[in-house]
């Protein structure tokens, strides 16, 4: 006892440190380190909120500026220009109208792709192509008209509300009266499946333009359907052809 005692009191400046460290680096990594980085982490969560708060707070000074009819006209105007979903009936109306305009017949419309019929709710995704930051319907419109009235269809239909354009043409002068062969696209965009919206800001100048520029586009499908809407029950035809009389 009295040797180790002795070996201890002339070592002692070296085994303590030695036995020391290890106790040292254990208390530092098992102890302190957790410490240190749930204090981080608890850290960047406070400021990540924080942040989002004051992101929050942007919105919602944003959205207080602004005048709801005048975001609910800016809606209707995009989503009468460019659908969320295929909307083929105003695709339908819109070249049906823009060829009684100009004294023309639509003999044939067939859409190019198949199961294009198919709404965007029955469809997990879009079976067109992902272009210009919308979907492309494609269509084929057979028309029957004198020359001036086909080339007064292909300039007016490419300045109608609902954006179409024309990607190519065949006019055929195999019968009596000539007819145009058309292979053309419309847009649509279907709302993404999160409603998240990471920023709010005014129109800049450029996108006002633009809108202002589709307000002085004539609606041709929309002026068609308000004409083929129900009558109201009274007038003796039934708006639900389901509802009991």
């Amino acid at each position: 006892m009295n040797e180790a005692l002795k070996i201890f009191t002339l070592y002692r400046a070296k085994i303590l440190p030695i036995v020391l460290l290890p106790l040292g680096l254990g208390i530092l990594f098992f102890g302190v380190y957790p410490i240190g980085k749930q204090a981080m982490q608890t850290y960047r969560a406070i400021e990540g909120a924080q942040d989002e708060v004051n992101r929050l707070k942007k919105k919602l000074s944003m959205l207080t500026s602004l005048d709801e009819t005048t975001l609910y006209n800016q809606l209707e105007l995009t989503t009468s220009s460019v659908p969320l979903d295929k909307s083929l009936p105003t695709v339908l109306n819109t070249v049906e109208s823009v060829a009684a305009d100009v004294g023309a017949s639509v003999s044939d419309l067939v859409l190019s792709s198949p199961g294009s019929l198919a709404t965007q709710s029955a469809t997990s995704a879009p079976k067109t192509d992902l272009t210009f930051g919308a979907y492309v319907l494609k269509f084929t419109v057979t028309l029957e008209g004198e020359n001036d009235a086909i080339l007064s269809f292909l300039d007016s239909i490419v300045s109608v509300r609902r954006l179409t354009r024309v990607r190519s043409f065949d006019i055929q002068y195999s019968k009596e009266i000539p007819r145009l062969v058309a292979a053309m696209d419309t847009l649509y965009s279907p709302i993404a499946g999160s409603s998240s919206v990471s920023e709010v800001r005014p129109l800049t100048t450029q996108e006002e333009s633009l809108l202002n520029l589709l307000a002085n586009q004539p609606n041709k499908g929309e002026a068609l359907l308000e004409s083929l809407r129900p009558f109201d029950a009274g007038s003796g035809i039934k708006t639900n052809p389901f509802a009991p009389f």
